[in-house]
């Protein structure tokens, strides 16, 4: 049994539609959700056991609304 914790920073989804921020709209500012999941294919489909990883934009943002 192999058990990775994945840990996605901003990422735009609807988790922020109650809250007074949101991730930024520049470019390379947040993660797309299909971002994630190509990470969690990658780390399912690999030969090898990883047991974190962190998955981050290029840069940092956020906007309140």
């Amino acid at each position: 049994m192999k058990v990775t914790s994945i840990n996605p920073d901003m990422t735009m989804t609807p988790f922020f539609d109650e809250l007074k921020f949101k991730p930024s709209n520049k470019e390379n500012s947040h993660l797309m959700p299909s971002e994630v999941a190509k990470v969690v294919l990658e780390v399912i489909s690999s030969n090898s056991v990883v047991t974190d990883i962190t998955v981050r934009s290029q840069y940092f943002g956020m906007t309140r609304k």
